[in-house]
């Protein structure tokens, strides 16, 4: 199978096809000087005659097989660490030749990669090509555009995927990655699949005392996870609280998420079933302009908003090859004195190195202390705000704060066991104003999904 030689330059990551030369045969026509400079120096490289014009290069050899690609661009692969966008393009080969093509057109689309490998064949089996990424949004990302190609592949580690591919497949991958010219298609698909969840759950009613038909749905839930994939263990205490745990693969089942002597520590995430006031299901919701509110009444966003981030987050994590240690609660009353939280047994908490409270409104609040107690030490919320830095611009980063009294003041332990409340989203809470902010509510996935993978998975 005989290729062009445009082909060959986007399967060698030579260029981006972000701006497309025009190209006609063997001639390959440039407006921009300093990518045509680069190809110049690879093609000179690697052997390959041509004549270069003032906004041209007319190649003289003919057109390669696919099976000669490989071995051509072995010669110049020369092994490194990739540093991202903005330098991968001027040092391809530091990039395995198979994966070249792929890393390139990878972080033209925005997602940016760190790692990656061709896969290669040892005594025992061989390894698969794998991929990494700066953040696991853009890993997740990554993981549902290759689905969209029909290429199998799953989470590899804590923001690398596992491709199974075979090497002239790689080659073949980056010639369709060119053709994408945006991936806004597979964002939106992800936010819209997770907005789903919380405008469920914002159909269903429960204040205080009537939590069990909210409560209903979300066992529900977690029993469509586990038909996916086995790895959650929960139930349901005496009081009506959910209690649950991710199983790890090493320490096996726990009774709903109760430490056991051979259990590690673990993130928590917490969020609470009851809203204040009563509503209607009848009345409808309003979304306009990513803001969501209700016609009639409070909205309930505190806090099906936090609910709806850790059923979603669950939900993603069923993908991951390693399951992260993880244990979840859906409270009842806390709006009447957090009494569900206090009925929750201690050892429960035993094995939680720190915890995450999805219950704050505004859009980028670290609450890690109220006027009368500290959830955590302010040092551990900086840890948090600090991942929040490096995966959002400035405007949006998180920040540490002082804020209300909420579940946290009953597991938390600023020093053996710090907890921090995290903005989702919702304002004027409690009232007939009460909104919802669903940029900002997205944004905490990503943030939380972040601190599963940096604290959890290493």
């Amino acid at each position: 199978m005989s290729i062009s030689w445009y082909d060959f330059l986007i399967m060698s990551g030579l260029i981006s096809g972000s701006v497309v030369p025009s190209v006609k045969e063997n001639v390959i026509n440039w407006n921009y000087d300093d990518e045509k400079h680069r190809v110049e120096n690879h093609l000179e490289s690697l052997g390959i005659n041509f004549i270069s014009n003032y906004d041209s290069i007319i190649i003289l050899d003919p057109m390669l097989d696919l099976d000669e690609v490989d071995k051509l661009l072995q010669q110049t692969y020369k092994g490194g660490v990739e540093s991202g966008w903005g330098n991968i393009t001027r040092n391809i080969d530091l990039v395995e030749p198979p994966m070249r093509g792929i890393v390139v057109q990878i972080n033209r689309l925005g997602l940016i990669t760190t790692g990656s490998c061709a896969g290669h064949i040892r005594k025992d089996g061989r390894t698969l090509p794998w991929l990494s990424f700066c953040t696991m949004k853009d890993t997740q990302v990554a993981l549902e555009l290759f689905k969209s190609f029909s290429i199998p592949v799953q989470y590899y580690f804590r923001d690398g995927i596992q491709l199974s591919a075979e090497r002239d497949e790689l080659y073949q991958l980056s010639l369709k990655l060119s053709e994408i010219r945006n991936i806004d298609h597979i964002t939106n698909s992800i936010f819209e699949t997770r907005k789903q969840t919380l405008l469920e759950l914002l159909r269903i009613p429960g204040e205080t005392g009537n939590e069990e038909a909210v409560r209903e749905y979300v066992l529900d839930e977690l029993e469509k996870i586990n038909s996916l994939r086995n790895y959650l263990d929960f139930g349901v205490d005496n009081m009506g609280n959910i209690l649950g745990s991710t199983i790890s693969l090493r320490t096996g089942r726990r009774d709903h998420g109760r430490s056991t002597e051979d259990s590690g520590k673990n993130m928590l995430l917490a969020a609470h079933l009851d809203v204040k006031r009563k509503f209607s299901s009848s009345d409808q919701l309003i979304e306009r302009n990513n803001i969501v509110s209700r016609e009639n009444g409070i909205l309930g966003a505190d806090d099906r908003a936090g609910v709806a981030i850790i059923l979603n987050l669950l939900k993603e994590v069923v993908n991951y090859r390693e399951v992260p240690p993880l244990k979840f609660i859906f409270t009842v009353g806390e709006e009447k004195g957090q009494y569900g939280a206090e009925s929750i047994d201690p050892d429960f908490f035993e094995d939680v190195s720190f915890g995450i409270s999805l219950d704050r409104g505004n859009c980028k609040d670290i609450v890690y202390k109220s006027s009368s107690k500290e959830y955590s030490n302010p040092e551990f919320a900086k840890r948090v705000a600090r991942v929040s830095s490096r995966i959002f611009s400035e405007e949006n980063e998180f920040v540490p704060c002082e804020g209300r009294i909420s579940d946290l003041r009953v597991w938390s332990d600023k020093d053996a066991r710090p907890c921090v409340n995290l903005s989702v989203g919702y304002f004027d809470e409690h009232t007939d104003k009460e909104r919802l902010d669903l940029i900002c509510w997205d944004r905490t996935h990503q943030l939380v999904a972040e601190l599963i993978g940096r604290f959890s998975l290493g």
